[in-house]
């Protein structure tokens, strides 16, 4: 099947379907942070950057890796199908449904790259500093020290009163809105490298000169 008004192949479309996807939740995460952080809410922002930063970075590697579309389709295709299995013991899954799962292809093999995020941002960054922001942007999304630190407030040495869950006081958000930024430029990068007509490449370069962003991330050698 096509996309209506759209007439591609079927490498093409999938192509088309993977990146517009991983793009526009890119955009529309870091969008959404950015309102949070200009409310002053930056903790609550943190993990819509975190899942900026990881669709940026994967449609970025699926864009560039030869691979790329079909190892992402087979990972998604093995979630769904975990998924399935789970979801199967728990709630009757309607005919339709089920005929549709088994006929679904078993996936192929899933470099690592695309199943684990770390490996996905070495292979850009062999030394870890990309993967350390993800990291550092994960701790407000687990239960954790980095959600008390934001949400007590006062000295409990000096026996100040400790208020939990409320707001907490105004931090830096330049770090935060910095990863936004990246995220979204990333993402429109591979956006406009795809788009056909009248890609604005140009304008997302000098967007991104601007701030020194990055418009593209190199895969690193294999033996790095």
């Amino acid at each position: 099947q096509s996309i209506p008004g759209v007439r591609v192949g079927r490498a093409k479309q999938e192509r088309l379907l993977v990146l517009h996807g991983l793009v526009a939740h890119t955009l529309n995460c870091a969008d959404a942070a950015v309102g949070l952080i200009e409310q002053g809410r930056h903790h609550v922002a943190k993990p819509l950057v975190r899942v900026a930063l990881e669709h940026a970075v994967l449609a970025q590697w699926v864009h560039e890796h030869p691979e790329g579309i079909s190892a992402f389709l087979s990972k998604a295709n093995k979630s769904y199908r975990t998924y399935f299995r789970s979801a199967s013991k728990v709630t009757q899954i309607p005919e339709d449904i089920q005929a549709s799962y088994e006929e679904m292809p078993h996936p192929g093999e899933i470099p690592s790259a695309v199943s684990n995020f770390e490996q996905t941002c070495r292979e850009f960054d062999p030394s870890g500093y990309l993967y350390m922001i993800y990291r550092t942007l994960s701790g407000a999304v687990h239960p954790g020290n980095a959600t008390l630190r934001d949400y007590l407030h006062g000295d409990p040495d000096t026996g100040e009163d400790l208020s939990l869950l409320t707001y907490p006081e105004e931090k830096d958000p330049r770090p935060d809105l910095w990863v936004a930024a990246l995220s979204a430029v990333l993402a429109s990068a591979v956006y406009e490298d795809i788009r056909r007509g009248k890609p604005l490449k140009a304008k997302v370069r000098e967007i991104a000169a601007t701030v020194g962003l990055p418009t593209r991330l190199e895969l690193a050698p294999a033996d790095s």
